[in-house]
Parts: C-alpha cells; structure tokens; sequence
C-alpha cells in the first residue's frame, strides 16, 4: 500500500528518490505524536521541522507526566521573517 506515494515510475523502495522518504517518514513521525501526546503536550506546528525543539519539548512533556503535574504549553507563535525585529533594517 506505501507504494502508492511513490513518484511514478517508481517500483521498488530503490527507486524512490531521498527527500520523498524523508518527508514520508516525518509524516509518520507527526502521526505518531498526535496519535500517543494530548492535545495539550502536542508541539506546535512552528516547532515540526527542528530537531533540538522537537526534543526539548518532549524532554519537557515526560518530565511533566513523570511529577504529574500539568504540562505548559510553549505559547510562542511562528511570526514571519519579515514582520519581526530583527529583519526590520531589511524593509525599504
């Protein structure tokens, strides 16, 4: 059935070029968390494409169900390169 992703011209597992495989597999990834977290302890989406966050979060979210008390959400917002301090001597 996981063939049917595959681009067309494609037919073994060798044949499937790097990237797909690894978006593939992160969707996996992000499937399993929302399948396994709360809503709650879900990371946001801001968060998906970095390692070292993904993995600080979780850390954060064992931690927070080991003590038993309620996990606190990162409530950071993903703000576009363009609108934020840092990126403002770059406006015309």
């Amino acid at each position: 059935m996981g063939h049917l992703s595959w681009p067309k011209g494609c037919t073994s597992i060798e044949d499937v070029p790097w990237d797909v495989l690894a978006v593939i597999n992160h969707s996996h990834t992000i499937l399993q968390w929302q399948e396994n977290l709360s809503s709650d302890e879900m990371p946001p989406a801001w968060m998906w494409p970095f390692n070292d966050e993904i993995s600080e979060w979780l850390e954060d979210v064992t931690a927070a169900r080991k003590s038993g008390s309620d996990f606190e959400r990162d409530d950071r917002v993903q703000v576009h390169m363009t609108e934020n301090e840092h990126a403002s001597r770059f406006k015309k």
